[in-house]
């Protein structure tokens, strides 16, 4: 019986550190979307690529294309651009003529070797073009490889700015709400009811995610979009879901109206005092981090322990039948 409790107790926390990992992940996408972060994200990615071209109004040029303008409204800039449309648009805008065959490498080659000494595009366009042969499919594949390696570090400054933003989000949500670790596992260990409640909650939540159909699509390395990675685990479609279904808005009020049903000892009614002080800063330090770490994360998380309690579970629940 010992077991089982400290079993519940873990998955009721577990479940309340979900909880806070999707309020915190909506508020960040809130965020971004609001500020376009990730169009101006991705906005410094194509800059580095273009910015010394040697040609003047490049980029201006580049976001003028039928092929990106199409991609975006007319205030603001895209946030996903596909591999290929870059590659043809950039190739299209330094050599416009279309002669067919080889004459448009030959083509390519001598607008690209016009272009400054010192231009890094220069220099990167020729070996692209020498590797490319005499295959003008092979030099678009070269470009789009180019294109996807150099979004993959812009994805990577996107992804460490949305960690910061969530700690932060995460510290923040956690010290209104006083959503102290410690005083939670207290009140879950000594109450019996609001242990069994929030388990019965946390079961209720993976059974509705599982019972959702999974999403397949997936997202183009580009995009500039994700924060954090489900894993490898079978759980992995599912956690993704649990973190990204719906708008972020909509996540937010689910997941706030769980920890409402859930009441837990939340809010500040009463100061620490004294020593207090460290348990309840430690409590709440402990609180923020972990619901920093991102939904998928707790999901397979909750669904590990789910699994184990469900085992150790069936002799209590055929007695009580």
């Amino acid at each position: 019986m010992f077991g089982l409790q400290m079993i519940d107790v873990v998955l009721g926390l577990l479940f309340v550190y979900l909880l806070l990992s999707i309020v915190c992940t909506a508020a960040n996408e809130l965020l971004a979307s609001l500020f376009k972060l990730r169009a101006k994200t991705l906005a410094t990615g194509i800059t580095n690529l273009l910015k010394d071209g040697g040609i003047t109004g490049l980029e201006r040029d580049f976001y003028e294309h039928p092929l990106i303008k199409s991609l975006y409204k007319q205030r603001g800039k895209p946030s996903y651009i596909p591999p290929r449309t870059f590659a043809m648009a950039l190739l299209n805008l330094i050599a416009p003529e279309n002669t067919g065959g080889l004459d448009v490498l030959a083509n390519i080659r001598a607008k690209v070797e016009n272009l400054p000494d010192g231009s890094d595009l220069r220099k990167t366009l020729l070996i692209l073009l020498d590797d490319a042969g005499d295959s003008l499919e092979k030099l678009r594949g070269n470009v789009e490889k180019w294109f996807n390696d150099s979004m993959d570090r812009v994805s990577g400054w996107y992804k460490r700015k949305a960690q910061f933003v969530i700690l932060v989000l995460a510290i923040t949500i956690t010290v209104l709400a006083n959503a102290d670790t410690i005083q939670i596992a207290k009140a879950l260990s000594i109450d019996p009811a609001l242990r069994e409640k929030l388990v019965t909650q946390a079961r209720g939540f993976l059974e509705q995610q599982a019972a959702t159909e999974p999403n397949q699509a997936a997202k183009p390395n580009n995009q500039v979009v994700e924060v954090s990675s489900a894993g490898d685990s079978g759980s992995a479609t599912l956690a993704a879901q649990a973190a990204s279904s719906g708008s972020p808005s909509k996540r937010m009020q689910n997941a706030l109206q769980e920890v409402q049903q859930a009441t837990l000892p939340l809010g500040w009614k009463t100061w620490p005092e004294g020593r207090e002080w460290v348990n309840k800063i430690i409590g709440l330090l402990l609180t923020a981090l972990a619901a920093s770490l991102g939904a998928p994360f707790w999901f397979d998380k909750l669904q590990k322990v789910a699994n184990i309690r469900a085992a150790g579970a069936s002799p209590r629940d055929s007695q009580q039948t």
